[in-house]
């Protein structure tokens, strides 16, 4: 069964969707819609409709999931036509402007029993796929500490939200995948140096009841793209590299009684760098295709309820911040 696709915002994200769900062959792209100057031309190029007002689109096409790439301001106006209509959505995170929004699209799903699936697009990167399988098999037991890097130039076409919401986020999906505890204390620090109203640097550290830290360096203020996250354990640490796809091991050779005094005071030795094979592919594929799995046999892999975890830890990290 082929799935009839559509897309309302394609800007940035949105014309990778529309992409997407022309290449694939459990998806045809049937209509686009924006007010975008190049949205005509991206209906053209893969042959598709195109719409400058969505209740029309829905109104005229025949639509099984839709993304929705609008800017977050617009996700509850946009999301809810949607969601009563029973079109399943895959909403770009994050989820909403604020969490009121975010509870009433997540209320609307359920009471219109309409499939929701939130754009956490990282969960679907394979070196993260394979970072949580080395977890599972324990090869850093338990685990200490988890670091995160994303940082990279200005984007001036975000206006509505700053890093914290924008970009952490996606990390904050992350370490709550990553971590079966709840959150004891968040010490966090932002400021504004280019963007309008919001934040364009975070710096945030979180203790969990079960000990593990985590620190995140998230800004739009860096010269240069960076995307990592480091999870340091009892056996070592784990570095993956979202960009590249890279997932590297760093074992801990614990130190032993006939050791050296210089080398028992270091506490941890260096030991073998391991390169753990990843088979790249394109994540926001891999999200598509987990898209159209949920809208043929209902397994939701992102729930809007997990989404909206990470975006109140995000507003607890602005309100710490604000203290």
């Amino acid at each position: 069964m082929v799935l009839n696709a559509a897309v309302v915002g394609v800007g940035n994200m949105g014309k990778n969707h529309a992409r997407v769900y022309s290449d694939l062959k459990e998806t045809k792209l049937v209509a686009v819609c924006d007010k975008n100057k190049n949205a005509k031309k991206i209906a053209a190029q893969y042959k598709a409709e195109y719409f400058l007002d969505f209740e029309k689109m829905i109104q005229n096409e025949n639509i099984d999931l839709v993304s929705v790439a609008v800017p977050t301001f617009k996700h509850k106006d946009v999301v809810l036509p949607f969601l009563k209509q029973k079109i399943p959505v895959l909403l770009e995170k994050p989820l909403a402007l604020n969490l009121k929004e975010a509870k009433t699209i997540i209320s609307k799903a359920k009471k219109y029993k309409t499939k929701l699936m939130i754009g956490h697009i990282e969960r679907f990167n394979p070196a993260i796929i394979e970072l949580k399988k080395q977890l599972q098999k324990k090869v850093l037991d338990d685990v200490y500490a988890i670091d995160i890097n994303r940082r990279s130039p200005f984007p001036k076409t975000i206006t509505d939200v700053g890093v914290t919401i924008d970009l952490a986020v996606h990390d904050l999906d992350i370490i709550l995948q990553l971590t079966n505890s709840k959150v004891k204390k968040i010490k966090a620090e932002t400021h504004t140096w280019f963007h309008s109203t919001d934040e364009d640097i975070m710096r945030a550290l979180i203790k969990f009841k079960n000990g593990m830290i985590a620190s995140l360096n998230i800004d739009w203020v860096t010269p240069t793209k960076m995307r990592e996250i480091n999870v340091t354990g009892h056996k070592g640490m784990l570095k993956a590299d979202y960009i590249t796809q890279e997932l590297t091991f760093y074992k801990n050779n614990y130190p032993v009684i006939d050791k050296t005094y210089s080398e028992m005071i270091k506490g941890v030795i260096a030991g073998p760098v391991k390169k753990i094979n990843v088979k790249k592919q394109e994540p926001l594929r891999n999200e598509i295709l987990a898209m159209a799995d949920f809208v043929k046999k209902g397994k939701n892999p992102v729930t809007a309820t997990d989404s909206l975890k990470a975006l109140e830890l995000a507003f607890d990290i602005l309100k710490t911040a604000k203290k």
